[in-house]
């Protein structure tokens, strides 16, 4: 679980543990998850820490190689580690720090995690992006190579069943959820245990059913979209 220091990647893994899934939670640094492990230890789970920078190839290959001998193996990956772009698109700060999490981060994490499982010939990755989905598809549209590394990930998937899934919360998703930057009222935001709850329904899938890609959308962006 990358960005297991942030709530969604906190919400995440504590549901997965509730699965039953042993949850290796990767941050920048130990201190923002070692109170969330100990939390997953407390309820009968097990539990491990990586501090390690996603977006460092090396760091990258170190986390998942810890997670596998921790544990045997990597059954699923969750991309989250990543920033919301909420300023300015003209500010360049931002772009380069949800550039090299949302996209930089994913693609080293999910290379590293791909021989493990397919060794095994199965697996789910999952990748939350960016709240701010649209920017981050265009973002990825500019980036050369980003569209052969998305054909070879579904490669992959047909070869090894490796199942890879997009996911895509709505802009009222931020933590906490910025009601009035987006003019909505509290109660009809995201909660980051909403979004736990559609990763665990992905992973939960039969191995012949692959989910490409979800929006996840709360009741104050169905009725934006329904006006």
């Amino acid at each position: 679980m990358t960005g297991a220091g942030n709530a969604i990647g906190a919400a995440t893994a504590l549901a997965l543990a509730a699965q039953g899934v042993d949850v290796v939670l990767v941050a920048r640094q130990e201190v923002h998850v070692h109170a969330l492990a100990q939390q997953v230890r407390l309820a009968g789970g097990r539990a491990e820490v990586v501090a390690a920078d996603v977006t460092d190839e090396a760091q990258a290959r170190l986390a998942v190689d810890r997670a596998a001998h921790a544990f045997g193996w990597v059954d699923i990956l969750v991309n989250n580690a990543g920033l919301t772009l909420l300023g300015p698109a003209t500010d360049m700060t931002d772009w380069r720090g949800m550039l090299g999490g949302d996209v930089l981060g994913m693609v080293r994490t999910t290379q590293a995690a791909l021989p493990s499982m397919g060794t095994r010939g199965i697996g789910r990755i999952v990748t939350i992006s960016s709240v701010t989905r649209e920017a981050l598809e265009l973002a990825l549209s500019a980036i050369p190579g980003a569209g052969s590394f998305g054909d070879q990930m579904r490669h992959q998937d047909r070869r090894d069943s490796v199942r890879f899934t997009t996911m895509g919360p709505d802009t009222s998703t931020p933590v906490p959820c910025v009601a009035a930057r987006h003019r909505i009222q509290p109660m009809s935001c995201l909660r980051p245990e909403d979004i736990a709850e559609t990763v665990i329904f992905v992973v939960r899938q039969s191995d012949l059913i692959s989910v490409d890609s979800l929006q996840v959308l709360s009741p104050a962006q169905v009725a934006y979209l329904d006006q």
